[in-house]
């Protein structure tokens, strides 16, 4: 690379709906129907081999997930060394 070209870095974001697939609700998916479509989406992450993924409604550790961290679980299905869970709502009511 030349000192006039700026580093390239390719980034995908994917919507994991809380892992429920096509179903309506993720309350209604057992945890290991969640984790095939936790799987599928990994298997979409690798095929593209992104340096960055940034992934919408990914739940660490809810009631409704059996407590899956769903963000540990796909960092290590396509082996990146590094993750990071930014809470956007901390002071949930139920469970």
């Amino acid at each position: 690379m030349s000192t006039n070209e700026s580093p390239i870095f390719t980034a995908m974001t994917f919507n994991v709906a809380h892992g429920r697939g096509q179903r309506f609700h993720q309350t209604l998916v057992k945890r290991p129907a969640m984790e095939r479509n936790l799987q599928e989406i990994a298997r979409h992450i690798l095929l593209y081999n992104p340096d960055i993924v940034a992934l919408q409604e990914i739940d660490q550790g809810s009631f409704w997930n059996h407590r899956l961290d769903q963000l540990e679980y796909l960092r290590e299905l396509t082996l990146y060394a590094h993750a990071h869970h930014g809470i956007h709502k901390d002071d949930f009511l139920f469970f």
